[in-house]
């Protein structure tokens, strides 16, 4: 049976420009223990804008005050074929908390030159966007 997911993905940089990441833990079935863009599900009836606030407060207890769509990105894996939406993001402060432990093994900021290929990528396209 093939699927498709639909999933928001966020960006939230600090005055630095590092990047907030989450490290997934050990007990996730995606990408155990690695650090990568939050990203949730649309729930149905759900706007990818509101499920974007909702998660975002939930997991890092942050409130989103402005969001831009960003960027889409498409991946075919175990027969499911994804759909990110990307979403630059600014909140209120950038005090946050790590709300899901059991998801996330830790949330941090991150220096954007010091990211994996495919995260690299985002946000590559993102700075020459903004030029």
């Amino acid at each position: 049976m093939k699927n498709f997911k639909l999933y928001t993905r966020w960006l939230i940089f600090n005055e630095k420009n590092q990047v907030l990441l989450v490290q997934k833990n050990d007990k996730q079935k995606i990408a155990p223990w690695k650090n990568l863009f939050p990203w949730w599900s649309i729930e149905y009836k759900e706007t990818p804008e509101h499920a974007l606030k909702r998660e975002i407060m939930e997991e890092v207890w942050l409130e989103v005050i402005d969001l831009e769509l960003f960027d889409t990105k498409t991946m075919i894996l175990w027969e499911t074929h994804w759909l990110w939406v990307y979403y630059i993001c600014k909140v209120k402060n950038l005090n946050f908390k790590n709300m899901e432990p059991e998801k996330h093994k830790k949330v941090f900021w991150w220096g954007i030159w010091d990211l994996e290929k495919q995260t690299k990528e985002v946000l590559e396209k993102y700075l020459n966007h903004k030029r």
